[in-house]
């Protein structure tokens, strides 16, 4: 299973690195893709693969990071 999500917070090198660091730790997620919002400031999508995680521990995990979900 891929899920995307869109999130708001910064775009900097290390800032990403710790979104991966605390998305992988999520239990179930197996790959994790980011891709910068070129239309939309401070804007992230992001692609998660794997099985049995909720769009809960995404959120608390991007929430550690620095980064909220942008709620459709």
């Amino acid at each position: 299973m891929t899920k995307t999500y869109q999130l708001t917070g910064p775009t900097d090198a290390d800032s990403r690195e710790k979104l991966v660091s605390e998305l992988q730790d999520v239990q179930g997620v197996h790959d994790v893709d980011v891709f910068e919002e070129a239309d939309s400031p401070n804007s992230l999508s992001i692609a998660l693969s794997g099985l049995g995680f909720t769009d809960e521990q995404v959120d608390d995990a991007a929430g550690a990071a620095g980064y909220a979900l942008k709620l459709s």
